[in-house]
């Protein structure tokens, strides 16, 4: 147990690593282009709704999820909500999480623009039920290797996933062939003070977990869909977009507590 060990992101951004230069694109529901905490890293240009095949990628005003997404891993470091750990780093938006998806759609998101997004972070994939043994279909999963290997102008995209929340009904990570493939890196949640969650799915494929919620607290707070602050947010997910809150006052135990998870 670490309990009481910080994000400790503060000491990295007076390094000056702050996300300049780096393009994330959130893989979800869509992205409130428009809310004050994203509009000045938000970039157009390197995002697409494959849900309705348009290049508008921005959410419905009531639906938050992609928008708190964009706000915890890179919103801006001003006085609204959050501070994103990479707030220098643009925002694209890559709507796939709104409809039912085929692998064709799912193949051609997680390659989009592969020359100028860099990080692709997903917090979606088979429900976390402890039911369904789901995974990407050829398409999307050949989309995973060759990005990893040849995306970024040949030095790899990297592809971020949320491990599941279904812990409480016995589901594990392992089931979900998006988090175990080995082109994906696996993030759990912990709460306050270094222990598991206790939605956040256990699997061999974990190699990270960050504040989320848990021991009587939550630790994220980011954007909604309209101009507000989700004060409530938990969930793997969160933990995929790893934050630095105004207060640095989260916990991340990283690989030493994912042990814990197992």
């Amino acid at each position: 147990m670490c309990a009481g060990v910080d994000l400790n992101v503060e000491p990295v951004w007076d390094d000056g690593w702050n996300g300049a230069g780096v393009q994330i694109a959130i893989v979800d529901e869509g992205v409130n282009p428009r809310h004050p905490d994203i509009e000045g890293n938000y970039k157009a240009q390197h995002s697409w709704d494959f849900n309705f095949n348009k290049p508008d990628a921005s959410s419905y005003a009531w639906v938050s999820h992609g928008t708190t997404m964009a706000s915890l891993a890179a919103g801006a470091h001003n006085t609204i909500c959050s501070v994103g750990v990479a707030f220098e780093a643009g925002i694209s938006s890559i709507r796939i999480a709104s409809k039912p998806t085929t692998d064709t759609q799912e193949a051609n998101a997680l390659r989009f623009d592969s020359i100028n997004n860099d990080i692709y972070v997903n917090a979606w994939g088979p429900p976390d039920d402890a039911v369904r043994l789901e995974g990407p279909g050829p398409l999307a999963a050949e989309a995973l290797k060759s990005g990893a290997q040849r995306g970024r102008a040949g030095l790899g995209s990297i592809f971020v996933w949320a491990a599941g929340n279904g812990r409480e009904v016995g589901d594990n990570c392992n089931y979900d062939g998006y988090v175990n493939s080995r082109y994906t890196i696996a993030v759990g949640s912990h709460g306050f003070y270094g222990g598991p969650s206790s939605y956040s799915e256990p699997c061999a494929s974990l190699i990270i977990t960050a504040p989320s919620s848990g021991e009587g607290r939550r630790l994220l707070m980011g954007a909604t869909g309209t101009s507000q602050c989700e004060q409530m947010f938990s969930g793997s997910s969160g933990s995929a977009y790893v934050i630095g809150e105004r207060t640095p006052s989260s916990v991340t135990c990283s690989l030493a507590n994912s042990l814990d998870l197992l």
